[in-house]
């Protein structure tokens, strides 16, 4: 629940600053729904490969994304788009939460890459049995972009949008967003740490 929240598609007008510690920044902005959208940034010695590398090592997703149970590319569906179905942890009594996100790569021009999600179209998923005792994202738009400053230096951008259905009082989906944001960018840089 805690990485998701904010629109893939956000001008750069209504941001507020929510945190800025240790070199990430963490950014929110009201959605209509009343949840918050929010943006994560850091910068760090590291380059695209790696980040690629580790958010494909999908078995070992638990060391850095905030509250992940687990992930599974459950299917290729091109040499850059997968679907993804993630399930998350909550705290009792909320029941766990879980998504099926579909995801497209886009290397660009200058070196950068987007990595887009949304929810997975429902003729994608036939078939899955999820865990019924779950309660199923339906709503959620995100990107990663992962900027080269140099080519041992990275600029990484996190914007999201979920809404964890059920029925959560927006104080806390929202708190345990923003919370779960910064906590994700902080193992994420002890994950892309480099190896001496």
């Amino acid at each position: 629940m805690s990485i998701l929240h904010s629109s893939a598609v956000c001008s750069a007008e209504g941001w507020a600053l929510h945190k800025n510690k240790s070199g990430i920044k963490i950014y929110q902005k009201k959605h209509s729904t009343g949840l918050v959208e929010i943006k994560a940034k850091m910068e760090l010695k590291s380059n695209i490969n790696d980040f690629r590398a580790l958010l494909e090592d999908t078995k070992n997703a638990y060391k850095w994304l905030d509250n992940v149970v687990s992930v599974k590319v459950l299917k290729r569906l091109s040499e850059t788009e997968n679907l993804v179905y993630s399930e998350f942890e909550a705290p009792w009594p909320v029941n766990n939460r879980d998504m099926f996100i579909h995801s497209k790569y886009q290397y660009n021009a200058d070196g950068s890459l987007v990595i887009k999600m949304k929810t997975a179209e429902p003729n994608l998923i036939k078939g899955f049995k999820k865990n019924k005792e779950n309660v199923l994202i339906t709503e959620v738009i995100a990107h990663w972009q992962l900027t080269p400053l140099t080519p041992q230096r990275l600029e990484i951008i996190y914007i999201a949008y979920a809404n964890p259905g059920g029925v959560l009082p927006n104080w806390l989906i929202n708190q345990v967003a923003l919370s779960g944001a910064y906590n994700t960018f902080e193992k994420l840089r002890l994950q892309l740490r480099p190896k001496s």
